[in-house]
């Protein structure tokens, strides 16, 4: 089976590519899996869009397009899933490279379920702005595969972002801490990753009167048994995690999640399957 897929724009499918699409000055990409609900799937097209925009405005490319407008002849984000499931792959990295002059391809990547722990254990690594800075799903990720993999080769499942002592974000997801009556994340003006599956989160939160607050946070310097923390991206849904260290191994009762906060019920907006959590580790 192929694992990367590309869009024939005059045969209006998809199909292998003959070559790696060239490297080009705009490009983001967003991953979806296969049995994500409709209202996700809203959520990821426009934030996809709006990615797309801000793409073309720090690149100075005059595409003109408006909010919620999409390239004529690109598949949208609906046609790579409804793709997805006729082929039968798990999830895939829908990715869009455009040129200044307004040219655009989109390709799918194949991906499969993640193997993340129970709960998910973040590496915390000190660094500097411009090394986590993640404002859109540029194609370039270089310094994130770096980081994860020293988180991996450590004994943990991703590596958690510090900047300046504040937290930011994984290389592969976002990051809440979890009090009693709220969940703070990093604020977007910090750069950080516009996630749809912190939007479904906040929307779930809404009816409830929980508040999601945007706000600036550090790590605790002594564990704290009121503070708790998740760990999301569009491929694993949403999980607990723990702050991983060398001298204290997290274990799985270590993830203090209050009962108000059902990921599964916050899972189950997201996809009409089951988190890609450890149960399902082995699909993959």
């Amino acid at each position: 089976m192929e694992d990367a897929l590309i869009w024939a724009p005059k045969a209006r499918t998809w199909q292998p590519p003959t070559e790696i699409p060239a490297d080009t000055p705009i490009g983001l990409y967003e991953a979806l899996r296969a049995d994500v609900t409709a209202e996700a799937l809203r959520a990821n097209q426009a934030r996809i869009a709006s990615s797309l925009r801000a793409c073309a405005a720090r690149a100075r490319a005059p595409w003109g397009l408006g909010d919620g407008e999409w390239p004529d002849g690109l598949p949208t984000v609906a046609d790579g899933i409804a793709h997805l499931r006729e082929i039968g792959w798990f999830a895939c990295r829908f990715e869009v490279r455009g040129t200044p002059d307004g040219r655009f391809t989109a390709s799918l990547l194949r991906r499969d379920r993640p193997i993340l722990g129970n709960p998910v254990q973040l590496m915390p690594v000190s660094t500097g702005a411009e090394d986590a800075a993640y404002p859109h799903k540029y194609l370039r990720r270089e310094n994130l595969t770096r980081w994860r993999q020293a988180a991996l080769d450590a004994g943990a499942d991703d590596a958690l972002f510090v900047v300046g002592g504040w937290v930011r974000e994984a290389t592969a997801g976002f990051v809440g801490r979890v009090e009693e009556g709220s969940i703070s994340v990093p604020p977007l003006a910090a750069d950080v990753l516009p996630s749809t599956t912190r939007q479904m989160l906040a929307r779930w939160l809404d009816p409830l009167g929980i508040a999601v607050l945007e706000r600036d946070f550090s790590l605790p310097t002594m564990p704290d048994a009121g503070v708790g923390w998740i760990y999301g991206n569009a491929i694993a849904g949403i999980l607990p995690a723990v702050i991983a260290s060398r001298s204290d191994t997290p274990r799985a009762h270590d993830a203090r999640l209050p009962p108000w906060l059902d990921l599964a019920a916050v899972n189950a907006t997201i996809f009409t399957g089951p988190p890609a959590g450890p149960a399902e580790s082995d699909g993959g």
